[in-house]
């Protein structure tokens, strides 16, 4: 949309291009691992190397991992 059809505000524009509306890899995870992860505090490193040795995650990276250690920090 350009400037002339009317600005997009910010609140539009973010709800639209939100990273967390798309669908991250750790949610496709079960919830019975998600929760393991949640209760734990264990770091991005260890939990990567877990989910890939113990249960056979072979895609799962530091990076997409921490979308919990985020989640995890937000619950306090």
């Amino acid at each position: 949309m350009s400037a002339a059809d009317g600005a997009v505000g910010l609140e539009s524009f973010r709800a639209s291009h939100d990273r967390r509306t798309r669908s991250r890899w750790v949610d496709c995870l079960p919830d019975v691992l998600v929760a393991e992860i949640m209760a734990s505090t264990a770091g991005a490193t260890i939990i990567t190397r877990w989910l890939r040795d113990v249960h056979g995650y072979e895609d799962a990276t530091v990076n997409r991992v921490a979308a919990l250690i985020r989640d995890r920090s937000d619950l306090g």
